[in-house]
């Protein structure tokens, strides 16, 4: 907490703290809100023979990107085959984000976080071929994702190729904790664009059905 903020704390009435407070609430309350109401009840989760659905958007953080590359000499901000990364993102409902170029409305509240981890698969000119509606390969990375409600007590994690710019393919759901320990199933994501720094919003969708019945362990 910086300074300023510390002496707006302390000099203001009781009923300011108590309204920055609420504020500060209602922002978690309403993000926990719609996680609830994405997701079924938790009992059905139970059958194994019966599918849930659900569809989250993604954005990807820039600032988070760490890369190793199979030149060394080359930076960050260049793309190779065999390149290696990590990079960390937000949670948002579906529809959240535009497709194009777009970053993420100021109202809207995030529901959860993201993890990917990947193998590039093809050059960083060949995803430009891609946002330009050009001929280029259908796949751009080979990856984990990590889709954290809003962290590893409740999540998805997914494996397989990772489409190029607005490009679609299906991965598999390996399994998850929490609400979603023992699920597997598919997630068909969608490449709808990026965000004004350059790196990708995408649009998925599970289909998940319980591998086992938790009380059978």
């Amino acid at each position: 907490m910086n300074r300023a903020f510390q002496a707006l704390w302390s000099g203001r009435p009781q009923r300011t703290k108590l309204a920055i407070a609420a504020l500060a609430f209602t922002a978690t309350a309403v993000s926990l809100l719609t996680v609830a109401l994405m997701f079924p009840p938790a009992g059905r989760a139970d059958n194994r023979d019966e599918l849930e659905t659900f569809t989250v958007d993604v954005t990807q953080d820039a600032s988070t990107n760490a890369q190793n590359n199979l030149d060394p000499s080359k930076g960050q901000d260049t793309l190779s085959r065999g390149d290696t990364f990590i990079v960390d993102g937000a949670l948002y409902p579906r529809h959240t984000l535009e497709q194009g170029v777009a970053d993420v409305p100021p109202s809207a509240h995030p529901i959860g976080n993201y993890r990917l981890r990947g193998t590039a698969l093809i050059s960083g000119d060949k995803f430009g071929l891609a946002v330009n509606g050009m001929p280029a390969p259908h796949d751009l990375f080979f990856a984990t994702e990590a889709f954290l409600f809003p962290d590893d007590g409740t999540s998805i994690l997914t494996e397989g190729l990772w489409p190029n710019a607005r490009l679609s393919g299906h991965r598999t759901v390996i399994g998850g904790t929490g609400r979603f320990v023992g699920v597997v199933g598919e997630a068909f994501i969608e490449n709808i664009g990026e965000n004004t720094h350059g790196f990708c919003n995408s649009r998925v969708r599970f289909k998940l059905r319980k591998a086992w019945a938790g009380h059978d362990r």
